[in-house]
């Protein structure tokens, strides 16, 4: 990730739980989608070449989303 400067985002205290729940919904899906890509490599090897980069496209999406789930969490 480039270092730039870092924004912030305003929530509702009385929002704080749902954004926190919404950005674990959001993980999950992710989660699956790599465990999906992952089989497919595992499966098709070769075949599915064009896939290769869909792992760490991915996990930077899972890095991101912890990270927001984190700064989250030290908020409430």
């Amino acid at each position: 990730m480039v270092d730039s400067a870092p924004i912030t985002l305003a929530v509702d205290r009385d929002s704080v739980v749902e954004v926190e729940r919404l950005l674990l919904k959001m993980k999950a899906s992710e989660l699956s989608d790599l465990r999906r890509v992952q089989t497919q490599l595992s499966v098709y090897g070769d075949r599915r070449a064009s896939m290769d980069g869909e792992p760490a496209a991915i996990q930077a999406r899972i890095d991101i989303l912890e990270d927001l789930l984190g700064q989250v969490g030290r908020q409430r």
